[in-house]
């Protein structure tokens, strides 16, 4: 049984040039987060004598959807999707992360809490940042704060998007709820 992120646009981005616009930086800033996110786990497994999520640069690697070859980030205007899993010469590759720009489709991915899992949590603060009201998530597990699981990589997420956002500006919205009593997480205006 494995750890599980669900997420969905409650419609797709608008075609429009504003919209197209916002998931591009909203792809440039998790590119650029997931690095910083990288190096800091590297960084607390190679410091920190208690960090419980200690992980090698291996392990941390993301790869294509199949857990081969190189992540997917798709950004044309005909067609924008992130597809990505863990590495799997190491045994991190579980469910892929896949995300359709053009679709309000719910999904669900699979981490295991494997080496991938901090890409993951990453790149759905990111889509909240740019989309607000219209992107929702939650992950197993979490609560309000999104910080109190220890075996959770939330944490690290929210400590290199510190300056775009706290766990205490998401809202919780149970209109669109899944089929338990918790409902989804998103980023109001």
């Amino acid at each position: 049984m494995g750890f599980t992120h669900h997420y969905q646009f409650i419609k797709a981005p608008d075609k429009t040039q504003d919209g197209i616009l916002a998931f591009h930086r909203a792809m440039r800033l998790a590119k650029e987060r997931i690095e910083m996110a990288k190096n800091l786990i590297l960084k607390k497994s190679a410091e920190d004598p208690d960090y419980n999520r200690k992980r090698t640069d291996a392990e941390l690697r993301l790869r294509s959807w199949n857990g081969k070859g190189e992540p997917e980030w798709v950004d044309t205007p005909k067609e924008s999707f992130i597809a990505f899993n863990g590495n799997e010469d190491t045994g991190d590759n579980h469910e892929s992360f896949y995300l359709n720009s053009k679709e309000a489709t719910y999904m669900f991915t699979k981490t295991a809490r494997k080496g991938y899992d901090y890409a993951v949590c990453v790149v759905l603060l990111c889509l909240a940042c740019f989309f607000k009201e219209n992107f929702v998530f939650r992950s197993d597990g979490s609560r309000p704060t999104f910080t109190e699981d220890p075996d959770c990589d939330w944490s690290i997420a929210f400590e290199v998007m510190k300056d775009k956002i706290k766990p205490e500006d998401l809202v919780e919205d149970r209109r669109v709820g899944l089929q338990d009593t918790r409902g989804m997480f998103y980023l109001p205006h």
